[in-house]
């Protein structure tokens, strides 16, 4: 026995209170998903010495990269400047959440990608190429971490 295709409903009647009720629905949906999207951090603070009280603030989007040097943490932004920070890479993964531009790269690097100049792909690897003051800066691209930059850049 064949079944029977189910009968269309009938139009409602579209008036104006009911346009504007799913609009602001709409609108209240948007509003909360803004909300939920939004990092948790837009800066990190940094110790600016070993034997300093001074803490630098730094805006997360003025971060190159992030790398692990002498037990420490080196943190190099978009002007140059390196700083160091006694904190671990899994705390910095929690910071970065909600940062899509911000991806680990390799198992001792985390960067920003919007500022990248240039992805050196070779027989050795791969890497992120920033240019500074017409210096070239290096971050390795693992395997296991290039999915998401070639996600990123959409190749």
């Amino acid at each position: 026995m064949a079944k029977s295709k189910p009968k269309p409903k009938p139009a409602e009647k579209i008036t104006f209170e009911s346009l504007k009720k799913e609009l602001d629905q709409l609108q209240n949906s948007y509003k909360s998903l803004r909300l939920l999207l939004q990092p948790k951090f837009s800066f990190i603070t940094v110790i600016t010495s070993d034997n300093s009280n001074e803490v630098m603030i730094l805006k997360i989007k003025e971060i190159l990269y992030v790398t692990t040097e002498e037990n420490r943490l080196k943190i190099v932004t978009i002007d140059g400047k390196e700083f160091f920070n006694f904190d671990s890479l899994a705390n910095m993964d929690k910071k970065f959440e909600g940062h899509p531009f911000f991806v680990r790269t390799h198992k001792s690097y985390f960067a920003n990608l919007e500022n990248v100049n240039r992805l050196k792909m070779s027989t050795y690897g791969r890497t992120l190429i920033y240019t500074l003051n017409k210096k070239n800066l290096e971050v390795p691209v693992s395997y296991t971490y290039i999915k998401k930059v070639k996600e990123y850049f959409d190749f």
